[in-house]
């Protein structure tokens, strides 16, 4: 089987560019036209049912629902046939990377530009070096070495690499994000003369789709942050960290809900950021900005028990610890990372029965919604959350108002 050249992604660039990977496996789905009643076989089974943004997710997610419940509906033969669809994306042919791109002087000018100038960070960079591999691929493919011919790019170039992610299906926004980093990326090479036009200027961007985010009830969070204590009574000790893992991740999902902040932010936290006693962290955000989250009254008291437990966690593992910069441990006594915490929750969520969808990002979304039912203004809720502009926030209050209109719909007589 031909792979297109869209489907180059190395370990790196697949874990920054989530979305593009679940978009890929729905159209790796199509080209295997593989068709059935079972939903899960079809292009739209993946979001539809487990809404994951990259390949390693759904892999683990079929595994740990295939552990988590003898009845579990998708415990069929045809499973089978899904998990080697996302084989086939993990097997398809490998890219260049980022050192390999970086020998191209054009792209390694304007990495020193987003380093330096921009501020961008290393996630905002790999994106950008991972759109551009993209465009090389689709425009002159992997016999082509650096340094490229960008100025033969022309706007039938910049045309192509629209219609192709518009044949897989991509979604609004992740085909904006592409086209805009290589105009972005065109707009520097103009800037510093290595090319005479930007053929991206003129492309028309497709209009974005609109969606409400999904969210948690507050009972259904009750029920998720409860699940870490629950399981782990049932489950045996035999390890200094097997007590450790339940204390962990009630705080993990506390300070989630109770902050709003984002998992990569969460991952990133160090202990002079944390003011227990004052009951606020200060979190660094997007672009390098900083703000100020509150912690509840049990968000304070999990994450006080999970820094109280790192000392015996890290003497019965015999390491010191990095006790300045290390917040949450994983089983070796380093950083946790942002892609454990999305497969723990995955854990919770299958044993609270909640939609697989739900992720830690789910949390910030409750987390504003709730925010808003309750009465808190929209300046505020963007604060927190540290959006740069109000609209971002706004999408908060139209699921608030959907709330309302189902409120109205049940009580007035005349709805």
């Amino acid at each position: 089987m031909e792979h297109s050249p869209v489907f180059s992604g190395n370990e790196q660039q697949n874990h920054a560019n989530r979305t593009d990977a679940t978009q890929l496996l729905d159209a790796r789905f199509r080209q295997l036209d593989i068709q059935s009643e079972n939903p899960c076989k079809k292009s739209k089974g993946v979001k539809k049912y487990f809404g994951r943004d990259d390949v390693d997710s759904v892999y683990i997610h079929f595994r740990d629902y295939f552990a988590a419940s003898a009845k579990n509906p998708f415990l069929t033969g045809t499973s089978v046939l899904i998990l080697m669809a996302v084989q086939l994306i993990e097997m398809s042919s490998e890219p260049k990377s980022e050192k390999s791109l970086t020998i191209d002087p054009c792209i390694a000018h304007f990495l020193q530009f987003l380093q330096g100038e921009k501020n961008a960070s290393v996630h905002t960079v790999t994106n950008y070096l991972n759109d551009i591999n993209q465009f090389i691929q689709l425009i002159w493919g992997d016999e082509l070495q650096p340094p490229y011919r960008w100025k033969d790019a022309d706007r039938f170039s910049a045309r192509k690499f629209l219609v192709e992610f518009q044949k897989l299906e991509m979604e609004p926004a992740t085909t904006r994000r592409k086209l805009s980093a290589l105009r972005s990326f065109y707009k520097f090479l103009v800037r510093e003369e290595y090319v005479p036009n930007n053929p991206f200027s003129g492309l028309l961007l497709p209009k974005k789709g609109s969606y409400l985010p999904a969210v948690l009830s507050a009972g259904e969070v009750d029920q998720l942050l409860a699940a870490p204590r629950e399981m782990g009574k049932a489950e045996k000790k035999k390890t200094i960290f097997d007590e450790y893992i339940p204390v962990r991740d009630t705080a993990i999902l506390e300070v989630l809900y109770s902050t709003g902040m984002r998992v990569g932010e969460l991952v990133s936290l160090t202990e002079d950021r944390i003011e227990i006693l004052s009951g606020v962290v200060r979190v660094h955000g997007k672009g390098n900005k900083e703000r100020l989250c509150p912690l509840g009254r049990p968000a304070e008291t999990a994450l006080q028990n999970a820094l109280s437990m790192r000392a015996e966690v890290w003497n019965s593992l015999g390491i010191p610890g990095d006790r300045r910069n290390v917040i949450f441990l994983n089983k070796h006594g380093g950083k946790i990372t942002a892609r454990s915490i999305e497969r723990m929750m995955k854990k919770y969520v299958v044993y609270c029965g909640l939609k697989p969808t739900v992720s830690p990002h789910t949390l910030r979304h409750s987390f504003a919604t709730h925010m808003l039912d309750n009465g808190a203004d929209l300046r505020s809720v963007q604060e927190l959350l540290g959006h740069s502009s109000l609209s971002t926030t706004q999408i908060y209050t139209h699921v608030s108002i959907e709330k309302l209109k189902r409120v109205y719909e049940t009580a007035h007589p005349r709805a």
